[in-house]
């Protein structure tokens, strides 16, 4: 058994997989803006348009999740479906699904490193700061984006997975017909 594409298939296999990571990056990115759009209506909701003058604060925290979560699914998807565990037409949907796991894995791994290197930055800040309330509770929080990462984006990586064997297939089926 071989981790590597099929030498014929590479650059029909790498653009598969480069589609794929865009549209899981796509439906990320729309995650992202509906739970924004939630949080601001919540927001005029529930005190009557009080909440806007933090507006700043809800847009960053909706849009943290581009770099604590859509960027390192991406790396995820693409290191695993290309590099690492590469999905080609002659699998089963066993080790198309196993693969998935793979590439969340490196997923969860990505957002633990960055969320880390945030945990740390922020301490360092603290520390600078003379903040006398200071804690560990940026590495827990690390920890559980990691976890959160790998639970919350596996149906999706799943789905990604077994659409681009499906369309691999396909094309294989389409190439040798014709």
């Amino acid at each position: 058994m071989t981790f590597a594409p099929q030498p014929g298939k590479t650059v029909s296999h790498t653009r598969a997989v480069l589609v794929t990571t865009g549209l899981v990056a796509a439906v990320m990115f729309v995650q992202i803006i509906i739970s924004f759009i939630v949080s601001v209506m919540y927001s005029i909701g529930f005190s009557g348009g009080e909440a806007l003058r933090y507006m700043d604060s809800t847009a960053v925290s909706s849009f943290s999740g581009i770099i604590t979560s859509l960027l390192p699914v991406a790396i995820g998807v693409f290191v695993g479906f290309r590099l690492i565990a590469p999905i080609t037409a002659g699998l089963s949907i066993i080790k198309v699904l196993i693969r998935a796991v793979i590439a969340t894995g490196i997923a969860a791994v990505v957002a633990l490193i960055i969320s880390v290197l945030g945990a740390i930055l922020s301490l360092l800040v603290d520390l600078v700061s003379g903040d006398s309330d200071i804690g560990g509770s940026g590495f827990l929080s690390a920890l559980a984006n990691g976890v959160g990462t790998f639970v919350g984006e596996l149906p999706l990586v799943a789905l990604a997975a077994v659409l681009l064997w499906l369309w691999l297939r396909k094309s294989d089926a389409a190439a040798t017909r014709g």
